[in-house]
């Protein structure tokens, strides 16, 4: 056991192989690890118009996208830009804004692209697409490799 607020620095000096470090104080030379027990990253696109469907869920389309995050926290607004990074999309070519209601992200037709933090198998999670569906299209999800992720 260390005292709190020294996690980070034992990493640095090569003294701890893992530890939990907060987000805010984590230098970019140490590799970090997002675990998510029973929650997910749920991000999904609705067609694009002049492209074939299969492209649409191609990582390279967000590039120069607008990317509508539900409720978007600090802490999912940083996954979001942890797994952008690591499909190979740099979160400066994107524009991501929070938004408060699935009604206000289905409604607004300038995003194709789209993003939320949920429950795995949740009850919730699946009306809240049911939802989507209702107001815009069905869904495609984007699939994300499995891979070590680096802030």
């Amino acid at each position: 056991m260390v005292d709190q607020g020294q996690e980070a620095t034992l990493l640095r000096r090569g003294d701890a192989d893992l530890a939990a470090v907060r987000s805010d104080i984590m230098s970019a030379d140490l590799l970090s690890i997002a675990v998510l027990r029973k929650s997910a990253l749920f991000l999904w696109t609705t067609h694009i118009p002049g492209q074939k469907s299969s492209r649409a869920t191609e990582w390279k389309n967000l590039v120069g996208s607008r990317i509508a995050v539900l409720n978007g926290t600090s802490a999912d607004l940083a996954l979001l830009n942890v797994v952008l990074s690591s499909e190979g999309v740099a979160p400066s070519k994107v524009e991501i804004v929070p938004l408060g209601t699935m009604d206000a992200m289905a409604g607004d037709k300038s995003f194709n692209f789209f993003a939320t933090m949920g429950a795995i198998k949740s009850k919730a999670a699946a009306e809240m697409f049911r939802s989507f569906s209702r107001l815009r299209e069905a869904p495609n999800f984007l699939a994300l490799e499995s891979r070590r992720l680096r802030l």
